[in-house]
């Protein structure tokens, strides 16, 4: 039996539990350690612009040193699995494995579809290789090199793409949101502030997802998401935990099951004090592409051109039929938020092929924020070459 390698106190975040401080710097290391050209975590220098991220030289990432008795080791030069510098597990069983001292607990790894940057490949004294991984969400630990498949290296948004959307979001005044993942869950493209938003009717991904993680619920995820039903989400929120109150602390679990912290007062998004950042909202996105239900959960989305709230919106353009996004409006506070996947011009429209997004506006027309959300995604599908 391998023994694994013990390193010092975890980065990120256990999964059943919320974010930590740490485990957020850990997300912004990640971007940060890869020099990616958009990293995670941006300052937005716009007008109105509200408590944007501190800008600053990336922090490089290194892999705490083994301690304790029996853990000798020995740095792996060149080992395959670091070849592209991203790796991911080869089911959703592989663990991580964090420092082995009372109370600290092996925790499962993001899934087979997020990857995780190798910091460092070590061989313990079995013979036994394994990788230090940072993943986009915080997570972070030691996994079996024989678990893990290498992950193609992550191509941000092009420097062209990345200069129209930032002109464009320097436009818009409030708070405003913005932040898209690629198909293995890293940094593409981010703007503006992390801090919690007002989440309006995104707050049904979480009513939904909850229940569905408890079992079946028939045509109800399709009847709430796609017309946006308040009535009806309540209902289930409702059915999850006994009442509103059990019931929002129960999804709010849910999300943390995938690296998510969400405020949640309501299943419905009625409440301004349902509230999350941008992130927060990606990761569990990502997060739940892993679960069995997710198939049914993404057709029941409205698809942008065809269904739900997204009917008569993006139609004509690029983005047609290419998005599948929860719609959220509250009109006081003025607040647009849309929440989902889209996938780019060329790519095969499959689950996995996928960019994921969020882009909350809070404090700007929700009239004028549709129109914000629907050229940003025309603009990313449009001029982002699905793999």
């Amino acid at each position: 039996m391998p023994l694994p390698l013990p390193h010092g106190p975890a980065s990120g975040s256990n999964r059943s539990c919320r974010h930590t401080p740490t485990g957020r710097r850990a997300r912004a290391l990640t971007a940060g350690g890869v020099g990616l050209a958009a990293v995670l975590l941006v300052a937005a220098p716009a007008h109105g612009q509200l408590d944007p991220l501190p800008a600053g030289p990336p922090v490089p990432v290194e892999a705490p040193a083994p301690t304790g008795p029996g853990t000798e080791s020995t740095v792996i030069q060149d080992h395959p699995i670091a070849t592209t510098g991203w790796a991911r597990a080869i089911s959703r069983d592989v663990a991580l494995v964090p420092e082995l001292a009372a109370g600290l607990h092996s925790i499962a790894a993001p899934g087979r579809r997020v990857a995780g940057q190798v910091i460092e490949v070590r061989q313990d004294v079995t013979g036994a290789a394994w990788a230090y991984l940072v993943y986009p969400s915080g997570e972070t630990g030691w996994a079996a090199a024989g678990d893990l498949r290498t992950a193609p290296a992550p191509i941000p948004a092009s420097a062209p793409l990345k200069a129209a959307l930032d002109r464009y979001l320097a436009r818009i005044p409030g708070r405003v949101g913005v932040v898209v993942r690629d198909e293995f869950g890293r940094p593409f493209y981010s703007w503006g502030t992390n801090a919690p938003l007002v989440l309006a009717s995104v707050t049904k991904l979480f009513t939904v997802g909850a229940a569905l993680d408890q079992g079946p619920i028939g045509s109800r995820a399709g009847r709430i998401l796609k017309p946006s039903s308040n009535s009806l989400a309540q209902q289930l929120i409702e059915e999850v935990g006994g009442n509103n109150a059990r019931g929002t602390r129960a999804a709010e679990e849910h999300a943390a099951l995938f690296g998510a912290s969400v405020d949640l007062a309501d299943g419905s998004g009625l409440s301004p004090r349902n509230r999350a950042s941008a992130n927060e909202v990606v990761d569990y996105l990502v997060g739940i592409r892993e679960r069995s239900w997710f198939h049914r959960f993404r057709r029941a989305l409205p698809l942008a051109g065809r269904s739900g709230t997204l009917g008569s919106r993006m139609l004509g353009t690029k983005a047609e039929r290419r998005v599948r996004a929860k719609t959220g409006t509250l009109f006081t506070p003025s607040v647009s938020t849309l929440a989902g996947y889209a996938w780019p011009v060329r790519s095969t429209g499959g689950p996995n092929r996928v960019l994921t997004f969020a882009i909350f506006l809070n404090g700007y027309s929700y009239t004028r924020g549709r129109t914000v959300q629907d050229r940003v995604l025309r603009m990313i599908v449009a001029r982002t070459r699905g793999a």
